[in-house]
């Protein structure tokens, strides 16, 4: 998993569809607490730091991963504007894997990805702890170190957003969750995400998890929102939602 730190929105969308193309889940990260606290979740992840800020601040920003026991068992990777890596030569230690120049080559960001991992792997790191235990319900588990699911032993290969979802949802099995509760769960809060958006997102996790023969355990709550649950297709889940219903006029 890649942690991207950049307040380009347009650049991240860019970096996550390349990632993705190759194979890697990517995440959106706003700073040093938030990268700190999903390592603790998905110890084998890499940091990828877009610079834009002058070189001082990258320096503070260097200093302060260094120093956090969490953050120098990873790669981490710089990127910087052409023209300036001079600059930030000198902020990059040694808990840096790389500094790579913008604009690069796909190709080459993902070289630089897979060497910087495979350097990683040869110093024999030791990965964090987590503690975290997989989360299942009915047939599906997902693992949180390995940033996997399957459902019936089968791999279910899915999008950082759909991940997201599907989490929210384990953690409530039976339980309705609202657009708004989705919304939050799974989207930065400075992106505007409209109800069509997240319907389409959970419609592409309820395909992604089910087969022909396998049962839709994502249900459709009308005006509500959606349950995990293993109720029969005729069946109303007798579930509360977490957020109260609107009360009805008389």
């Amino acid at each position: 998993m890649i942690l991207i730190q950049t307040e380009d929105m347009e650049l991240y969308l860019l970096l996550e569809h390349i990632l993705r193309s190759e194979g890697f889940t990517s995440r959106l990260v706003g700073g040093l607490e938030e990268i700190r606290t999903l390592l603790q979740v998905v110890p084998s992840a890499m940091v990828l730091v877009e610079c834009r800020s002058s070189a001082e601040i990258f320096r503070t920003l260097c200093i302060s991963l260094g120093r956090d026991t969490a953050i120098t068992s990873v790669p981490i990777l710089a990127l910087v504007v052409q023209g300036a890596e001079r600059e930030y030569v000198s902020a990059i230690g040694p808990e840096m894997a790389d500094i790579l120049v913008r604009p690069i080559w796909p190709a080459n960001l993902i070289q630089a990805i897979r060497g910087a991992f495979r350097r990683w792997r040869e110093r024999g790191t030791p990965a964090v702890s987590t503690g975290a235990k997989p989360i299942r319900y009915a047939d599906i588990e997902m693992d949180l170190a390995s940033y996997r699911v399957r459902r019936s032993g089968r791999e279910i290969h899915l999008s950082p957003t759909e991940f997201k979802l599907l989490r929210h949802l384990l953690e409530r099995p039976e339980q309705v969750v609202t657009r708004q509760e989705l919304r939050v769960a799974a989207w930065p809060r400075n992106i505007h995400v409209g109800a069509k958006t997240i319907d389409v997102h959970v419609g592409r996790l309820r395909r992604a998890l089910s087969t022909d023969t396998q049962t839709n355990l994502i249900r459709t709550i009308r005006s509500v929102g959606w349950a995990l649950s293993k109720a029969s297709p005729g069946e109303g889940p007798s579930m509360r939602p977490m957020e109260e219903h609107q009360p009805r006029s008389s």
